[in-house]
């Protein structure tokens, strides 16, 4: 009696509301609403299951995004495209000059060094390493952006090398050091030993042209000596710290600016006898450097692929419960058909709750890829240069999108098989209760998830099981073994240490290091061993000969102090090669 009228008042009420596509939309999410809440259990692993594979995707998506496709947060993005000479795409000085004096292409073109290591020195005698940048003087204005306090550099500031010592802080800089303090304009800091004068700051959202590496100081290219110290590359055609950025003209394709600055640059080459003629290579201003696009590349390339792989086995499992919630409500759908519900009508309900659950989902997913983004930035924090990275991962208008399309073309593509095998139903055996009257389409269906679950799973763990191989094997050093070993990086060179000074230094830092208690052994190397060698030089055995030097082995050189090797504790590895040579 009670199922009768349960009923009876649902097919009055279907008949009595008007039909229109807004008010039957919401008529299914509340009973689709309701419905869910009534199985709450059901309810909650869907949700979660969904999230789960959402927050995965939506996070490894949020470093795509960051490291590929976002824009400069600057005026007119698009139009900004960065410059290269050669496959490592670095200018000299005058290079620069010549390129910007000579092509017809760009409304503006700027060189900068964005990884400057600059030492900040503090009243107490303390030190720290700032991330600088060194830029031409037409940098900000082909940006488009304005100071937040004070101003930019003028072109005469940009003119005399090493006379004008003037910076331009970030807006995060200021707030750390300076308290946003409006009073910070004409204070002097004290970069690489020598003291500069503050005239600005920069806006808040802006913090360099190199995401993932972000500014906390700018200087003039005039003060190139003192930002790069391996060479001059105010004079020498072969010192090219430098990258440029330039901004097109309306007119102009990156097709037509890349013909140009070729033939630019084949006239630098003719030019200047013994130079050769290195090519320009074009990039649209998006992401992080191209220098850096391959290895990340490959990287999130794997990381998508197991993440997609985890969003369709979460679907399949969320298929799979619909499947068997559809197979509990045989008998409520078999009445519904009985009284005029078309399959369409039953279709669209069951899709629409489909759509309460993966966006409930998706939101969930939502906090998930916050703490996952968190978790997989600590990877990407420091560089084997010991430079600060950070990567800006705060949700934007296409991040937002990809895990609204994300959501719902999951939840439709998963949800639409297990909806109209539900609404397939043998009406009088349904309503006389007889459960095996679909038992070969509902079986076939469920062993079809089964199976493709299983395959998933195994292609995830397999690919899973490789990394944390790999990781295992970083861990575990190159060799060595990394537990307590500590690095430390000495740059007395930065604060502008004559040789004598520096190296009596870096033995008072020896010696006090190797009195603290507790410490077996300290030692210096150029380069730690587990990172490519300073240099590549080419060796032979005393009895080979060679009638080309580049035929001989290139081996990475490392230079290194005494006891390096006990520091970083080889001795296993050693004792193994001495067996060996005495074998």
């Amino acid at each position: 009696m009670g199922l009768r009228t349960d009923y009876s008042e649902r097919k009055h009420r279907l008949k009595s509301v008007p039909q229109g596509n807004m008010q039957t939309l919401i008529q299914d999410l509340r009973y689709g609403t309701r419905m869910l809440l009534k199985r709450p259990i059901f309810s909650l692993v869907a949700v979660i299951t969904f999230a789960l594979g959402i927050g995965a995707n939506l996070t490894i998506f949020s470093f795509v995004d960051t490291m590929f496709l976002r824009p400069l947060p600057v005026r007119e993005p698009y139009q900004l495209v960065t410059a290269g000479l050669g496959r490592d795409g670095g200018f000299a000085y005058p290079a620069y000059i010549y390129f910007r004096d000579h092509n017809k292409s760009f409304a503006a073109l700027a060189a900068h060094y964005s990884t400057a290591p600059l030492s900040l020195a503090a009243p107490d005698g303390d030190s720290e390493t700032l991330n600088g940048a060194v830029v031409s003087a037409n940098y900000f204005s082909t940006l488009g952006i304005s100071p937040s306090l004070g101003r930019f550099f003028s072109p005469d500031e940009d003119t005399v090398p090493d006379r004008d010592r003037v910076a331009v802080i970030s807006h995060g800089f200021w707030q750390s050091k300076f308290g946003g303090d409006r009073s910070v304009l004409g204070k002097e800091i004290r970069l690489n030993g020598s003291d500069f004068t503050i005239v600005g700051v920069t806006p808040a959202e802006f913090q360099g042209v190199s995401p993932g590496y972000p500014n906390d100081v700018w200087i003039p290219t005039m003060m190139l000596r003192l930002g790069y110290r391996w060479c001059d590359a105010l004079k020498d055609l072969e010192c090219d710290p430098l990258e440029s950025i330039g901004r097109l003209n309306r007119n102009q394709s990156l097709t037509s600016a890349q013909a140009e600055l070729s033939m630019l640059s084949s006239q630098w080459a003719a030019a200047n006898p013994g130079s050769k003629d290195p090519g320009v290579r074009f990039n649209p201003a998006l992401g992080v450097r191209a220098m850096d696009r391959d290895s990340l590349k490959y990287q999130l390339r794997l990381m998508m692929t197991m993440t997609g792989l985890l969003l369709l086995i979460a679907c399949a499992n969320v298929a799979g419960l619909l499947l068997n919630a559809g197979a509990a409500r045989r008998r409520e759908i078999s009445v519904r058909l009985c009284i005029g519900a078309g399959r369409f009508r039953l279709i669209r309900q069951f899709l629409t709750e489909s759509l309460v659950l993966t966006l409930a989902g998706g939101a969930l997913g939502l906090l998930f890829s916050v703490w996952g983004k968190n978790l997989l930035l600590g990877y990407y924090a420091k560089t084997n240069s010991n430079y600060r990275i950070y990567y800006d991962l705060s949700l934007n208008p296409r991040t937002s999108l990809f895990a609204l399309v994300l959501t719902i073309g999951a939840g439709f593509l998963f949800a639409l098989a297990p909806a109209i095998q539900s609404s397939r139903q043998n009406l009088v055996s349904a309503l006389k209760d007889e459960s095996g009257s679909q038992s070969r389409h509902g079986s076939w269906a469920r062993s079809a998830l089964v199976m493709t679950q299983v395959a998933l799973s195994l292609g995830l763990l397999v690919c899973a099981g490789l990394l944390v191989r790999s990781v295992a094997h970083i861990r575990q050093g190159e060799n060595f073994d990394p537990q307590n070993v500590l690095v430390l990086r000495l740059r007395p060179r930065l604060r502008d240490y004559p040789p004598d000074k520096a190296q009596a230094f870096t033995k008072e830092v020896l010696s006090r290091l190797e009195a603290i208690p507790g410490v077996q052994s300290v030692s210096l190397s150029k380069t730690t061993l587990a990172w490519p060698g300073s240099s590549n030089p080419r060796v032979r055995l005393p009895e080979q000969t060679f009638s080309r030097p580049e035929d001989q082995l290139k081996v990475e050189l490392h230079e290194i102090a005494p006891r390096l090797l006990e520091t970083k504790t080889f001795r296993i590895l050693t004792e193994r090669l001495d067996e060996a040579v005495e074998g």
